[in-house]
């Protein structure tokens, strides 16, 4: 009953982050933040002319790199509610039970890096890539807030999918790897847990831990020098204000600054691959004369069954791999009105398969660094054949 409780706690209050930070409060106040930075930009930024001789850096600072820091930038407030969110529930009883959702959510590569080599397992690892991490909280929330009315329920729901899924796997990969160890060890008598060896004494042991993600620390802990906050009382309750307000802060400073140079760099390459054509001539606003529309139409086809067939939308697919805030630059970019690219049901699948397709560069060299590369890209493929089917199903039922 305990358990039934405690569950359905993270639930109401998941749904209360999720309607602050995506609903009515946190969209509106990105919304009116991306109006105040837009207004900047027009009046201090001159439209660039074909005849200037600086045609092309300032067309590349224009119509390339401005917009896609208006864009993000935009979503500063959300950013700043999320972390704070997940401040909280790093100083409550919550974390040590929904320790997986919650770091996920934060960052995939830092939740894992944070882990002591050896205190993290490989189903944790495969756990934690399904959980949606916060880079891909603009792509969700410009997509469902663009084509469902309550644009955060929709993306709360999502997550819990997307959690179960990951849940799902790793108590398949449990029960795989139990089998496979007690049959190792079948001659080990289970009355005497000194006498089994390796595996199945681990497995035996009455100390042994089934808690996904048991090695793994608070990311956050090093800011958080105070006592719980639930425990405080009195003048003490300044402090954690304090000190919950300087995590935010540092965490906010530290997202900026992962996300400044990549950002800058896929903004730039993909301003370049869509302005000028294989003989680099200027294309003029027409995107189906791109380099980067002729590649991305070569691999296309093989996005026809989940209808992301648009060279746009695998181009943010593919740049997303990167980082997911990259999906929202290449749609900045490459697509402003989105809605004339997909249909409700093509945006229920995208998604879909950018929650649950493989994570950031960063997170993958991070899960190299703990298994190695051969597992690593075993995860990957098998991230995209999740994402796929599950994309499939999606866009075929609706």
């Amino acid at each position: 009953m305990k358990r039934v409780h405690e569950i359905l706690g993270f639930l109401l209050i998941s749904l209360a982050v999720f309607w602050v930070v995506f609903g009515p409060i946190g969209a509106g106040a990105s919304e009116w933040f991306k109006g105040v930075l837009g207004g900047l930009s027009d009046r201090i930024l001159p439209e660039p002319v074909v005849e200037n001789p600086f045609f092309v850096p300032l067309d590349l600072i224009v119509n390339g790199i401005t917009p896609v820091v208006v864009t993000l930038l935009g979503f500063l407030p959300q950013v700043i509610m999320l972390f704070f969110a997940i401040e909280l529930f790093g100083r409550g009883a919550l974390f040590s039970r929904f320790r997986t959702p919650i770091l996920g959510f934060g960052c995939t590569a830092m939740a894992i890096g944070s882990a002591e080599r050896g205190k993290i397992r490989r189903r944790d690892a495969v756990l934690l890539s399904f959980i949606p991490c916060s880079a891909k909280m603009p792509i969700m929330t410009v997509i469902a807030n663009q084509f469902f009315g309550m644009g955060f329920l929709v993306i709360w729901v999502l997550y819990l999918v997307s959690v179960a899924i990951g849940v799902a796997v790793y108590l398949v990969i449990k029960k795989l790897e139990r089998v496979r160890r007690l049959a190792e060890d079948v001659d080990c008598d289970t009355h005497s847990i000194e006498s089994c060896g390796g595996a199945a004494a681990d497995i035996l042991s009455p100390r042994s831990s089934s808690t996904p993600l048991e090695g793994l620390r608070n990311p956050w802990e090093e800011t958080q020098p105070t006592p719980k906050a639930w425990e405080v009382k009195g003048a003490k309750i300044l402090v954690v204000i304090k000190d919950t307000s300087q995590s935010v802060f540092k965490n906010t400073a530290k997202f900026l600054r992962r996300i400044s140079a990549p950002v800058l760099i896929a903004a730039t390459v993909i301003y370049f691959l869509s302005a000028y054509d294989f003989s680099l001539e200027h294309v003029d606003g027409v995107i189906q004369d791109s380099i980067l529309y002729g590649l991305a139409g070569w691999v296309a086809p093989i996005f026809v069954p989940i209808g992301l067939a648009s060279p746009v939308i695998v181009t943010a697919l593919i740049i997303g791999l990167l980082g997911k805030e990259m999906m929202v630059v290449a749609l900045a970019l490459l697509a402003p009105a989105i809605g004339m690219v997909l249909s409700p049901a093509a945006a229920l699948a995208f998604i879909i398969f950018a929650l649950l397709y493989p994570v950031c560069v960063t997170a993958m060299a991070a899960t190299a660094n703990k298994f190695g590369w051969r597992f690593t890209m075993g995860l990957v493929g098998f991230n995209l054949a999740v994402a796929y089917i599950a994309a499939f199903v999606v866009y075929s039922v609706f």
